[in-house]
């Protein structure tokens, strides 16, 4: 591991404690900052369809897109929701009104609509997390992290410790059954000591073996994305890293499920608390 993944990872786990610390930052930083430039970096690597010259990579390709007016009127649309979208503003449901017509007008060419899935795919979380700021968004962070982080590492170091047969070689090259089962067993044994269990033991069990096969699904949606495109990140906005994308895809993934339980009214203060 060089130095300055090192460095990015310790100001990503203290960027992560001001997140849990302070609501304002968090809504500043995470909600805005990390949407904008998450949506960005999307926004140029599906223009990368667009290359004509194949003399060069497309990591290459992708340093040089830049975006156009319609990118960034889409891109400033969803900041000023996420501004606008609180309880306190009476304005918010006509807001959301010019924002989904906005997204209408955008997508109305069928060469943009086959994208249009990857834009809420990367919005929906943003949104959901957005809500839950004045709503134990605390809560929701913690649980999301936990997983990823621990499903991360433990698929790391499973797989590098191991090794063994490929899940998907075309889609993600470098995941192994062995880092599968160990980020899974690594997450089962990290939530145990963070979470408090409300409720029966299968219920946890249950919840964070689902999240973290989510995470990984994440992952790998990414990566074939990625593949497709002949790149290797999503871009060099966190050294050692990558872009935005490649350390939220399982992220993404992960919220969208807890968002999906909680549309389905599943109570999780009455199986988990902190």
């Amino acid at each position: 591991m060089n130095s300055s993944r090192i460095y990015s990872s310790i100001f990503m786990l203290f960027f992560l404690l001001l997140c849990l610390k302070s609501s304002l930052f968090f809504k500043i930083f995470f909600i805005h900052i990390l949407s904008f430039f998450a949506i960005w970096e999307y926004l140029r690597i599906i223009k990368l369809s667009k290359i004509k010259n194949k003399n060069e990579t497309a990591d290459i390709n992708l340093t040089r897109i830049r975006l156009n007016i319609s990118d960034y009127i889409v891109l400033f649309s969803f900041q000023l929701f996420f501004l606008l979208n609180d309880n306190s503003f009476s304005i918010a449901p006509p807001i959301l009104m010019m924002f989904i017509i906005l997204l209408i007008f955008y997508f109305f060419n069928k060469k943009r609509l086959k994208y249009s899935f990857g834009l809420f795919y990367i919005f929906l979380p943003f949104f959901f997390l957005n809500e839950l700021i004045d709503d134990n968004y605390l809560f929701f962070l913690t649980i999301a992290f936990t997983v990823t982080i621990s499903t991360d590492v433990g698929a790391y170091i499973a797989g590098n410790a191991i090794g063994g047969s490929k899940i998907a070689p075309t889609l993600s090259p470098n995941k192994t059954w062995a880092g599968f089962f160990g980020g899974i067993l690594a997450t089962l044994f990290i939530s145990n000591f963070i979470f408090q269990n409300n409720s029966s033991i299968v219920y946890g069990t249950l919840f964070f073996l689902s999240a973290s096969i989510v995470c990984q699904l994440g992952d790998m949606t990414e990566s074939a994305l990625k593949r497709s495109f002949n790149i290797k990140d999503s871009g060099s906005f966190i050294p050692g890293h990558g872009g935005i994308l490649d350390r939220l895809d399982s992220f993404f993934t992960l919220i969208l499920f807890i968002m999906l339980l909680n549309f389905l009214n599943f109570d999780f203060s009455s199986h988990f608390a902190l």
